[in-house]
């Protein structure tokens, strides 16, 4: 069987559809702001699991994580991480937006940080790659974003890796 790899179109192909989803992703804020108004019961589950996420993880993360709502809207939240002593972000403030889709927990939360880092499950466009516990949880994903960070040596996996240099640093190529 001959044929050929167009290259060139292929990336062109793969930049269109991460475009496209960034811009569903955007979407989902103001989809989920309808959701609101019209009283929809994912839009008060939302509000309900963030504020019982909110007293746990105070309790559970010494205050080192602030989530808030962006906007009162239960689809976007920001999560601020201050980074714990003795950890490679001791000092550090990492700024997160999770965006939620209208259709949770069928799609799952995309993460994007908003403070640029250097990291190993981080894409260069900001994209967190992270594994939560149970999908179907919003406090999960919040564990898995928290875990994610805080690993001391992530365990190279290829799949799980988004960001080319970081192999480089890691394997010391």
């Amino acid at each position: 069987m001959r044929g050929f790899w167009d290259y060139q179109d292929l990336r062109k192909r793969l930049n269109n559809l991460e475009n496209k989803l960034v811009e569903e992703t955007l979407s989902w804020p103001e989809t989920g702001l309808e959701m609101v108004v019209k009283d929809v019961g994912i839009a008060v589950s939302l509000r309900g699991q963030h504020s019982q996420i909110v007293s746990q993880i105070k309790r559970i993360t010494e205050s080192m994580v602030e989530l808030e709502m962006v906007n009162d809207n239960p689809f976007l939240w920001r999560l601020t991480y201050f980074g714990r002593p003795m950890t490679r972000f001791d000092g550090g403030v990492l700024r997160i937006k999770i965006y939620i889709s209208p259709r949770h927990p069928v799609e799952q939360p995309r993460v994007f940080l908003e403070t640029p880092i250097f990291h190993i499950r981080v894409s260069p466009k900001g994209a967190l790659i992270y594994l939560p516990a149970r999908a179907e949880e919003m406090s999960r994903h919040i564990e898995g974003i928290i875990n994610t960070l805080e690993e001391e040596a992530p365990p190279y996996n290829p799949p799980d890796d988004c960001e080319p240099g970081s192999d480089q640093a890691l394997l010391g190529l």
